[in-house]
């Protein structure tokens, strides 16, 4: 009963701390893996390269079609709070096209 007890309440805490840190899973699950739900239209993919976060492609992006859906938001805003950035062909809030993060 005790240890029974001591699990209940460790995984409370981690439900408050996962709550209070603000780190819920933003967005939506896709439809299937390329598609995403039309209120949450913008595509975000976990990247391998990030800490957590991923990269997001708008209907926009020229890749779009090609880009697969891990998980859905329904504005860029959602997207970066979530710690996604843009994809490459992605326009930045400059107006600037982002360029592939590879070096030659």
């Amino acid at each position: 009963m005790r240890s029974s007890l001591a699990i209940r309440g460790a995984v409370l805490a981690a439900v408050v701390v996962t709550a209070a840190s603000g780190h819920e899973k933003a967005g939506v699950a896709p439809v299937d893996a390329s598609h995403c739900p039309a209120d949450h239209p913008i595509k975000g993919y976990t990247s391998k390269q990030s800490d957590g976060g991923g990269v997001f492609y708008t209907p926009d992006s020229s890749v779009y079609g090609k880009a697969k859906a891990e998980r859905c938001f329904a504005t860029e805003a959602e997207a970066r709070s979530a710690g996604y950035r843009a994809g490459r062909g992605e326009k930045s809030p400059g107006g600037e096209r982002s360029r592939s993060s590879k070096r030659p």
